[in-house]
C-alpha cells in the first residue's frame, strides 16, 4: 500500500504534537500541581492526557509500520579504478604531453632517435 507523502508526514507531525502537548501536561500536573487552579480535578486530568499520550504514541507507531515511505535504495559506488600513471596521462592527455615538452604521441622506445638524428636501435 502506498500513501501520499504529504498526507503521512501531516498526519504523523499531528500526532506527535498531541501526544507532545500531553507529556507537557503530565509533567506540568506530576512535576507541580500547585500550578493547577482545579485541585479536585488533578487525577482525572492526569489519566486523560496520559491515555492521549499512549494513543497518539500508538497511532503515530502502526503509521510507522504499515505506511512508512521506504528509502530509495542508495547507488553502488563505482569499482575503484586502478591511479593513472605519468606513462598513461603522455598516452591520452594532448595538453599533458604539450605541458612536458611534447607534442606527438611518445614513439617506440626503440626506435627513439638520438640527440644526432641518427635512430637509436638500442646499440
Amino acid at each position: 500500500m502506498t500513501m501520499n507523502l504529504t498526507l503521512y508526514n501531516a498526519a504523523m507531525t499531528a500526532l506527535r504534537a498531541s501526544a507532545m502537548e500531553s507529556l507537557a501536561l503530565l509533567e506540568l500536573y506530576i512535576k507541580n500541581p500547585t500550578a493547577v487552579p482545579d485541585h479536585s480535578s488533578v487525577v482525572t486530568e492526569v489519566k486523560k492526557h496520559a491515555r492521549s499520550l499512549a494513543e497518539n504514541e500508538a497511532a503515530a507507531r502502526s503509521l510507522q509500520q504499515y505506511f512508512q515511505p521506504q528509502k530509495a535504495p542508495q547507488p553502488a559506488a563505482p569499482a575503484p579504478s586502478k591511479p593513472i600513471t605519468e606513462s598513461d596521462l603522455m598516452e591520452r592527455s594532448p595538453t599533458f604531453r604539450k605541458s612536458q615538452g611534447g607534442s606527438a604521441r611518445p614513439a617506440d622506445p626503440a626506435a627513439e632517435e638520438s640527440p644526432t638524428g641518427e635512430k637509436d636501435n638500442g646499440v
